[in-house]
C-alpha cells in the first residue's frame, strides 16, 4: 500500500544518500587540491626511517618467506604491557622511581622521607623501640641522597659506618654535639 507517507521517506533517503555522496565528494576534492608530498620530513605527519624502527620490539622489515607470494615490508606486531621488575634490594627501595613508561627509565629519588625507609625495612622509628641493627628515623623527616651517601659510605668500597657503631642513620643533632656523620634531617 503505498501512500504519501512511504513516497516521502523514500524521497528523503534519495536526498539523504545525494547529500552524502556530495559531502565525501566535497571531501576528496579537498584532498586532491593540497600538494602531495615530496619528502617524507614534508609530510608533516607521522615517518620514521627504516634505520629508526630496526630492532624495536615487535617490528619487522622486509619480512617475506620462500613460498610467500606478497612482498612485505613492514610487519607490526601487537605487543602487551609487562610490568618492569620489582627493585630486589630493600636498601635501594626507597630511593628507586619507578616508572609504568615503556620509554622511561627508573631514576633515583632526589630525598626519600622517613616513613618510606621504615616501610622499606633499613630503618626503625624513632617513636618506637630500637631494632637489632636498624637505625631510627622520624618518620616525618625528609633525607637528601646526597646526604645519605654521604653518611653512610667514607669511600670506595667501603662498608657503612657510623659514630655510634652499625649502620648508619639519618638523626638530628643536639646544639651539643658538634660535628658527626649523621645525616641531616628536615621535616616537612
Amino acid at each position: 500500500m503505498k501512500g504519501p507517507a512511504n513516497d516521502m521517506g523514500s524521497l528523503m533517503s534519495v536526498e539523504r544518500d545525494r547529500l552524502l555522496s556530495l559531502i565525501e565528494f566535497s571531501q576528496q576534492s579537498a584532498r586532491l587540491r593540497g600538494k602531495p608530498a615530496a619528502t617524507v620530513t614534508a609530510h608533516g605527519l607521522f615517518a620514521l626511517y627504516e634505520q629508526e624502527i630496526q630492532g624495536l620490539p615487535g617490528i619487522r622489515i622486509n619480512v617475506n618467506g620462500p613460498e610467500s607470494e606478497d612482498e612485505i615490508w613492514l610487519a607490526v606486531e601487537r605487543l602487551h604491557e609487562t610490568r618492569p621488575p620489582d627493585v630486589a634490594s630493600a636498601v635501594l627501595r626507597p630511593w628507586v622511581q619507578m616508572t609504568q613508561a615503556p620509554t622511561e627509565e627508573p631514576r633515583l629519588r632526589e630525598a626519600a622521607d622517613g616513613a618510606s625507609l621504615i616501610a622499606g625495612g633499613t630503618h626503625c622509628s624513632s617513636g618506637k623501640p630500637p631494632e637489632q641493627g636498624k637505625p631510627a628515623i622520624d618518620p616525618e623527616a625528609a633525607i637528601t641522597l646526597s646526604d645519605y651517601e654521604e653518611a653512610v659510605w667514607s669511600g670506595p668500597g667501603s662498608r657503612p659506618t657510623s659514630p655510634r657503631g652499625g649502620v648508619p642513620g639519618p638523626r638530628k643533632k643536639s646544639v651539643a654535639e658538634g660535628p658527626s656523620a649523621s645525616i641531616p634531617t628536615s621535616s616537612r
